[in-house]
């Protein structure tokens, strides 16, 4: 094998490499985080206690939630 090529499947390796890494999480060996977030509160939009309307509810977490908390989440008993 000419030195061309042992340069150029050293370089395809690297790549590779780069590539399969950036698809995985970058290599990172520390585990992924596994605690969910907690609610820290949840607060309503109405001073009154109780309500006549429309309210508005916020939960507020112990973290970012990003875009996996949804309406659907939320339980009314």
């Amino acid at each position: 094998m000419s030195h061309i090529g042992k340069t150029f499947t050293l370089t395809a390796c690297a790549l590779a490499t780069a590539a399969m890494l950036s698809a995985c999480g970058g290599g990172d060996a520390s585990p992924p985080d596994q605690t969910p977030p907690t609610i820290v509160s949840i607060a309503d939009s109405v001073a009154a206690a109780s309500a006549t309307g429309p309210v508005t509810f916020t939960f507020n977490f112990s973290e970012d939630v990003g875009t996996s908390f949804t309406v659907e989440d939320v339980t009314v008993t």
